[in-house]
Order: C-alpha cells, then structure tokens, then sequence
C-alpha cells in the first residue's frame, strides 16, 4: 500500500509539472506595457532623488506624468473608480515631488563623500570594522587591555556616526548610534571588571555587534564594489529630505495601486485576473 501511494504521489507531482510546463503565458492587458515603462522610470527618479541630482530628475518627470495619465485613461474607460483615484493621486504627488525639486538647492560640488559633516563610510570602514575585527580577536585570546584599546577605536568612529546623523536630523540614525554608544559603555563595564571573563565578554561583544547590526539595515548597503557605504536616500541633507520625502509618498502610491490591480505570474508583472469585469484586448 506505501509503495501505491508513494507511486501516486509521484504521479500527481509530474502531472503538475507537465500542467505548468504547457500552461499558457500570461497576456498582457493594455496596462501592462505602460507599467513596464513606469517601473524603471520611477526606479531611475528615486536613484536621482536619492543622490540629490535634482534637475537629472525632474527631467524624468514628464515621461511619468504621461504614463500615469494613460493609466488614469484606461481605469476611465473601464469604469473602475478606484483605479482612476489611484491614477490621479499618483499624478498629484508626482507634482509635489516636482515641486519639492524645483524648491531643492543644486547639489553641491564636494571632494568628500558628505560635505561639511563627518564621513561615515571613512568612519565604518576604516575604524569601525577593523577595530571590531581586532575586538573579536582580543576577547578569543583574552587580552583584555588589548580589547578596551579597540573600544575606543570603535567608540571615535560610533561618534563620528552620530555627528553625521545628528547634522542630518535623522532620528533613527541618532538612536542607533546612541545604543551602540550606550552598549559601549556596558561593554567596558565589563572589561573593567575584576571578575572579567571570555564568556562575559563575549555576550558584551555580541550585544554590540546586534546593536551596529540594528544600524546596518537601515543605513547601509554594498556598492558595486562591494564596499559597504550608506544606502542612498537613507539619510539626506535637511534641504534634500522634502524632495525624498515626496519621493517615498509617490512610491506609496504606486504600491496601493499595485496591491489591487497588480500580480507577479512566472516572473512578469500582469493585470490580476478577475479585477475587471473585461479588459478591451490590444
């Protein structure tokens, strides 16, 4: 009777591979072309946003508009109420970020990575990282006095992040940088002691490395070198951040709308089916 079943099972399972090898491919709706232009526009505005080059991305705003009056169009012609809201909203806040684009300063010409503030991809890279490397090693081979050298490595660097997010007004950037600072202070508590040992150490360091973790998935990404350095958009300049802001609210947007009318079917984004009561064919 295993054997039966287990032949069954197998069975079933090649039967849905074959169903799903000569499945139909997707067919696309008249919304689809324009969403596959909308996407690497919008992709390429917030890159622009993020970075500060404001008139590279206000050139892109045309092409949009277009496209989200097309939309609005179709959702007419289809009676669909709340598509043509999604369309005009997107249409409204495309012209806030145009507006908070045309308000923003031009980016200014530096030789640093972050003019007038403390670098903090020289302060992660530089300090941090190979200080908390060299920490790591001094707890495994318990050189303790070796340890708190790092700290205070580690403890310049934390405080030039601070000083960055602090000149940023970034709030969850300030409350990291804090933690860490605060797990620091613990951390030396510790190796201070006279009872100090591997194993309190090593649950010292492992606080820190969670609290810079915290901090990492929020502000920092690769580039295509693959050096960590802060993810753009993350922490702008006060006179960027309305600019990004109304970025993040047309991007909102997009997502509501995505959300009704939108599914991913074997890797290609297509009108959901069963969302209109007929879609006109091409």
């Amino acid at each position: 009777m295993r054997q039966v079943a287990i032949y069954a099972g197998v069975l079933t399972m090649v039967g849905a591979i074959i169903a799903t090898a000569q499945a139909p491919p997707p067919v696309e709706s008249p919304l689809d072309p324009i969403m596959k232009r909308i996407g690497p526009t919008s992709g390429k505005l917030f890159d622009l946003v993020a970075v500060g080059e404001n008139a590279d991305a206000r050139t892109r705003i045309p092409e949009l508009r277009k496209d989200f009056s097309e939309v609005e169009a179709l959702f007419t012609t289809w009676k669909q109420q709340q598509g043509v809201k999604f369309a005009k909203d997107a249409l409204a806040r495309l012209e806030a970020l145009d507006t908070a684009l045309a308000a923003a300063p031009p980016k200014p010409t530096v030789t640093g990575t972050y003019t007038g503030t403390a670098d903090v991809d020289a302060a992660m890279r530089e300090r941090v990282s190979p200080a908390a490397a060299a920490l790591g090693k001094a707890i495994a081979s318990m050189q303790f006095p070796e340890a708190k050298t790092q700290i205070s490595v580690i403890r310049a660097g934390i405080t030039d992040a601070l000083t960055f997010f602090t000149s940023r007004q970034v709030d969850e950037g300030i409350e990291r940088a804090q933690d860490a600072l605060a797990r620091l202070d613990a951390f030396e508590t510790v190796l201070a002691s006279s009872d100090v040992t591997e194993p309190k150490a090593l649950v010292a360091n492992r606080s820190l490395a969670e609290a810079c973790q915290a901090c990492h998935n929020t502000f920092r990404t690769r580039d295509e070198g693959g050096k960590f350095v802060l993810r753009p958009g993350a922490a702008p300049p006060p006179s960027q951040a309305p600019s990004v802001e109304a970025m993040r609210s047309l991007n909102s947007a997009c997502v509501a709308c995505h959300t009704v009318y939108r599914v991913n079917q074997r890797g290609v984004w297509m009108l959901k089916a069963g969302v209109l009561p007929s879609v006109p064919s091409n």
